[in-house]
């Protein structure tokens, strides 16, 4: 294995005494670093490393993580961070980490997620792969919940969510389903109470998120 890394910190010391750290390791090189993400998503294009490590406590979290994702789909990324909350931490693995390490870890164990992480890894301490089932579990029972209201739409009101997402005013709907407005009016303040929602636009993307709901 001869992994290319990456390093993103915005503490430059910090930064370089990762560099520093991880470039005596036989396997790994280190083919740059820097400290903001403009410069990173610059630099990473260029040099195309095999794994990206951000330091996500200081280089603005998980909005980091899916620009330098977006940058390069390919790479791996190792997030190294503080002891964050729950939701936090879901919000990285959103992101696209495969390999989580707190400032309050070691050397050893930054080198040993990087190195798993490049053999094709997850590396998640204990406490945080629980953290994270259990986000995982919840995130599914309100799926379940979401699919229960979606499921409570009739065919009609359906249909008319289908055409609010194309963009059709409620008088367009009206006269693609040869409708009175009025009764468009009527199925959207169903819709909106049997989704709990207020706007057409927050309807429209609850439906979408079940293809097996849309009608078109």
């Amino acid at each position: 294995m001869n992994l290319r890394v990456f390093i993103l910190s915005d503490l430059r010391l910090y930064g370089e005494g990762l560099a520093e750290a991880l470039g005596r390791q036989p396997d790994i090189r280190v083919v740059g670093t820097a400290t903001d993400v403009h410069t990173t998503l610059r630099a990473i294009r260029e040099r195309e490393p095999d794994l990206v490590l951000v330091d996500v406590a200081a280089a603005g979290g998980a909005s980091s993580l899916r620009r330098v994702r977006a940058a390069v789909p390919d790479a791996q990324l190792v997030a190294i961070a503080v002891p964050d909350t729950d939701g936090d931490i879901f919000e990285y693995a959103q992101a696209g980490i495969l390999g989580y390490v707190t400032r309050s870890g070691s050397l050893e164990d930054l080198i040993e997620a990087v190195e798993g992480v490049g053999r094709g890894e997850v590396i998640c301490p204990d406490r945080l792969t629980t953290t994270l089932f259990r986000r995982v579990e919840a995130v599914g029972a309100e799926r379940a919940d979401l699919e229960s209201e979606l499921r409570h739409l009739t065919p009609r009101e359906l249909e008319v969510v289908d055409l609010v997402d194309e963009g059709l005013s409620n008088r367009e709907i009206a006269e693609r389903l040869c409708i009175a407005l009025p009764t468009v009016k009527n199925h959207l303040h169903s819709i909106f109470e049997k989704l709990h929602v207020r706007r057409r636009a927050e309807a429209a993307a609850l439906v979408r998120s079940d293809p097996h709901l849309v009608t078109r």
